[in-house]
This record gives structure tokens, C-alpha cells and sequence, in this order.
């Protein structure tokens, strides 16, 4: 029986050899595991945070982008209605000009009978009243 108690005691202590290394190899995988998933966190936390920060520029330039867009739109309509005043500012001016042509323009040729203007305008004042000769009725 000796020889089998001797064998029952190297297998109990190659078992106990190799429980204990599996023990230890399970707690180096479980403390292997819980630093990759330390990392991960840390990763995850890190990618988060710039998602955030991210979001927060992207509205940001969202809010910009809106209020340039309503400066443009409020650009173009006050360039369309002083575009508006100016046209109506050249046709003010382009009528001035022409009523101002119209009355300085040289009056045309006139007949060698003509009357003066200011005759023209008074009758009472016309030439043959003013020098005593009223027109004979015939």
C-alpha cells in the first residue's frame, strides 16, 4: 500500500500544483480584464466628452451660420430698395433734365413779322395800340 499512498500523495500535490497555477492564471486574466475594461472606459469616456464638445461647436456654427444668413437676407433687401430709390432718383433727375432743355432751349427762327413774347402775352400792349393807331374796321 505504500507505493499507492505515495502515488495518491503526488497526484493530490501535482492537483494542488495545478489548481493553485490556474488560480493564479484566472486572476491574472481577471485583473488583465478589468484593466482592458478600465481602458475602455477611459476611452469611451474621452470619445464621449469630444462628441460633446463637437455638438456644442457644431451648433454653435449652426447659430452663426443663421445669423449670417439673415444678415445676407436683410442686406439684400435693403440693396433692392435702395436700388429701387435709385431708379427712382434717375427718373426724378432725367425729368429735371428735360423740362430744364425744354425751357432753356432756343426758341426756333423767328418770322420777321413775329410779335416779341411779352406782346404775344398782352395783347393791350401791342405795337400798333401802343402807338396811337387803332386797326380801322373796313
Amino acid at each position: 500500500m505504500l507505493p499507492n499512498v505515495t502515488a495518491d500523495r503526488r497526484t493530490a500535490c501535482f492537483a494542488r500544483a495545478t489548481l493553485s497555477e490556474l488560480r493564479r492564471d484566472t486572476d491574472t486574466r481577471a485583473k488583465s480584464l478589468e484593466l482592458r475594461e478600465k481602458e475602455w472606459d477611459m476611452a469611451a469616456r474621452v470619445r464621449e466628452r469630444a462628441l460633446a464638445d463637437t455638438r456644442e461647436q457644431v451648433n454653435m456654427l449652426l447659430k452663426e451660420l443663421a445669423n449670417a444668413t439673415a444678415e445676407l437676407r436683410s442686406s439684400k433687401v435693403q440693396i433692392t430698395d435702395l436700388q429701387s430709390q435709385i431708379e427712382d432718383y434717375r427718373k426724378q433727375l432725367s425729368t429735371v433734365i428735360a423740362r430744364a432743355v425744354l425751357r432753356n432751349r432756343a426758341p426756333p427762327a423767328s418770322k420777321p413779322n413775329a410779335q416779341p413774347a411779352y406782346f404775344r402775352l398782352h395783347p393791350l400792349r401791342s405795337p400798333t395800340r401802343m402807338a396811337g393807331s387803332w386797326p380801322q374796321s373796313g
